[in-house]
C-alpha cells in the first residue's frame, strides 16, 4: 500500500471516527441534545473537503519525496521536508476541525 492509498483510505475513516466515535458519550450526556439527521450532509461535506485537501497535499509531498530520493541535494531535502510538514499540519488542522465540530453538537 502506498502512502497516498494509506491516506486516501484511512483519513476519511479517522475523521468519521472522530465525528461519530463520541456518539455513545453524547448519548450518555443528558445535557446535550441528540445530534440531528440534518448534520449528516455537513459531515459528508467535511469529509469530502478533507479528502480532497489530503489528496492534494499527499501528492505534493510524495512528488517532493521522489525528487529528493532521485536527486539528493540540500534543496530537495528541504523541499521534501517542507511538503511533509505541510501534510502533517494539514492533518492536524483537519483533526482539530473534526473535534471542534463534535464538541459543537
Amino acid at each position: 500500500m502506498t502512502t497516498k492509498q494509506f491516506f486516501r483510505y484511512s483519513a476519511p475513516l479517522c475523521f468519521a471516527s472522530l465525528a461519530f466515535g463520541s456518539a455513545p458519550l453524547a448519548a450518555a450526556d443528558q445535557s446535550r441534545p441528540p445530534a440531528s439527521v440534518a448534520e449528516a450532509p455537513t459531515v459528508r461535506a467535511f469529509l469530502a473537503r478533507a479528502e480532497a485537501e489530503l489528496d492534494k497535499a499527499t501528492e505534493a509531498a510524495n512528488r517532493a519525496e521522489w525528487v529528493q530520493a532521485t536527486n539528493i541535494t540540500p534543496d530537495t531535502e528541504w523541499l521534501s521536508s517542507t511538503n511533509r510538514a505541510a501534510l502533517a499540519n494539514l492533518s492536524l488542522r483537519l483533526s482539530r476541525e473534526a473535534v471542534a465540530s463534535v464538541k459543537m453538537v
